[in-house]
């Protein structure tokens, strides 16, 4: 089962410790107790969990049980925030630059 999990880019480890850190959110304080949010703070959680843990984990020097953790009780937050830096993207040149720049290059 585990080798099926690697094959699509799964790592055990890191969902359960992404799952555990979204199981604990629904318990803080100001946690939304509907079973929709309930299950969305554990799902998003445990993958953003297997995704970014790694990274965050070279990067910080800490350890994956903990990264993975601290990730999955944050993965709401952190999928929000990257929704909102997307929508509020904006190019560092407009189109009309950008053309300017590609003629003068070419």
């Amino acid at each position: 089962m585990q080798e099926l999990f690697r094959s699509l880019g799964f790592n055990t480890q890191d969902l359960v410790a992404g799952f555990a850190g979204g199981l604990t959110r629904i318990f803080l304080p100001g946690a939304s107790r509907k079973p929709f949010d309930a299950v969305g703070s554990v799902l998003i959680g445990a993958v953003t969990a297997n995704y970014l843990t790694e990274t965050v984990m070279h990067t910080l020097g800490t350890g994956s049980g903990l990264t993975g953790f601290v990730i999955g009780l944050c993965g709401m937050s952190i999928c929000h925030a990257i929704i909102l830096g997307v929508r509020n993207w904006r190019p560092i040149w407009s189109n009309r630059e950008s053309s300017k720049r590609g003629s003068q290059d070419v």
